[in-house]
């Protein structure tokens, strides 16, 4: 669009609008670079893409520090075009996000950005439009400082639903399959016999629907709205987007930090900022939207010597298939299963067994689960295995409550089979 090519937009909004499709110098930053292992790896890799972009567009460009290069290279293109340049940014903290299971490391990659992204907004008059995404909000890596500061509008209601579709737009554009689908499912078994459209979009529903950024709807993952009319089945999708790698490096130090946490309210300022010192789960599982917000709250905070009322969310997971994927394959990649086999294994089994009173089965069930950790998941603390137990069984889709007190005293674990029955350990 910021290159005047009217011709790329033929029927869309933006083409029909009376936009002027005037023409800016784009510079596209992409950070997700490989063979980043040092901070100077990282400088070299952006200085390189400045370099580059300079040459394209006949100005020459030496190495030297980010404020300088980025005053230099903008001063010129502005001069050259008499427009402001036009920066996109995409996967800004890729560089940190990559190295989070090395803190001194991610550290370093923080700084580097920290002093990019400064050297932009320094320049911020010869840029017409800057654009940067990312998927987590570090604290002191995101230029949000000082004058000129870069706007988050990740829970802005106006573009609460810019990356999604609404129920409205999934009945337009997807109504023309509703039938072929419905007769499809059927005939798998993928939905009831009797079940017509209104069944049909209940259950999509259940499986896709319910994020919420704020805006007045439930919004569908797209990725998965799509693989599900391409192949007409009912299944996880969303994972195979590409999941953020750090998330399971984290999982793996902090185990029962992710799968016990209880989803209680956030200070919006807290849920939308992760300090990479302290990582605390529910920010970072709502960034990698495996939770959503439920609710918008008041909390009392107490700021300055005197108790206020702040804005505060509460977050759940949006949705069957993002629930299903971060019980199952998140434990799998966080314990490193050598046989995920016994995950199954335990998913069919285990209440039935339980159910039945089958004791020998259970321990034979469990010994299995333990047995496939990888070596280094063998450790001598009680509570490790704790947080084992009970991340599996919430990835074998089993209720499960944390310490519970009663009048007998307080249990490990409860487990909640049916309506009727509980398991206490």
């Amino acid at each position: 669009m910021f290159q005047g090519d009217r011709n790329l937009f033929k029927g869309l909004w933006i083409g029909k609008s009376d936009y002027k499709f005037k023409k800016y110098p784009v510079l596209n930053l992409g950070m997700s670079y490989d063979e980043i292992e040092t901070g100077d790896d990282l400088k070299y890799f952006i200085k390189k893409n400045l370099i580059d972009f300079a040459a394209e567009h006949e100005i020459e460009l030496s190495e030297d520090s980010f404020a300088t290069m980025m005053k230099r290279l903008l001063k010129a293109l502005h001069t050259k075009n008499n427009v402001g340049t036009v920066i996109l940014v995409d996967e800004y903290d890729s560089p940190v996000t990559q190295h989070v299971s090395n803190m001194d490391l991610a550290i370093k990659m923080r700084q580097v950005l920290h002093n990019f992204y400064k050297s932009m907004k320094q320049n911020i008059r010869y840029v017409h439009f800057a654009f940067v995404t990312g998927i987590t909000r570090f604290d002191l890596t995101s230029p949000d400082s000082g004058p000129n500061n870069f706007k988050d509008i990740s829970l802005m209601p106006e573009f609460a639903a810019i990356c999604w579709f609404t129920s409205d737009e999934l009945i337009l554009f997807f109504s023309n399959r509703f039938t072929d689908t419905l007769t499809k499912l059927k005939s798998k078994k993928g939905i009831a016999r009797n079940a017509g459209p209104k069944g049909l979009m209940a259950k999509i529903n259940k499986w896709y629907d319910g994020y919420n950024w704020l805006g007045p709807d439930h919004i569908f993952n797209p990725f998965s709205i799509i693989n599900f009319f391409d192949e007409n089945n009912f299944d996880i999708f969303w994972p195979f987007s590409g999941q953020p790698s750090h998330l399971s490096a984290l999982v793996r130090a902090n185990p029962k930090g992710f799968f016990t946490s209880i989803f209680n309210s956030y200070l919006a300022k807290g849920l939308m900022k992760v300090n990479l010192e302290e990582i605390q789960p529910i920010p970072l599982l709502f960034h990698s939207g495996y939770l959503t917000i439920d609710k918008q709250i008041k909390t009392k905070v107490f700021a300055n010597g005197e108790w206020v009322m702040a804005d505060a969310f509460t977050s759940k997971p949006p949705n069957l298939e993002v629930s299903m994927n971060f019980n199952t394959s998140l434990f799998i990649k966080a314990f490193e299963l050598r046989n995920i086999e016994y995950l199954n294994d335990l998913k069919q089994n285990f209440s039935t067994t339980l159910l039945n009173k089958n004791s020998d089965e259970v321990v034979a069930l469990l010994h299995n689960l333990l047995s496939s950790l990888a070596p280094e998941h063998h450790v001598p603390y009680e509570n490790h295995y704790h947080a084992v137990l009970h991340a599996a069984f919430v990835a074998a889709g089993i209720e499960v409550l944390d310490q519970t007190s009663s009048a007998h005293g307080r249990s490990d674990m409860t487990l909640f089979l049916n309506n009727k029955t509980r398991v206490v350990f």
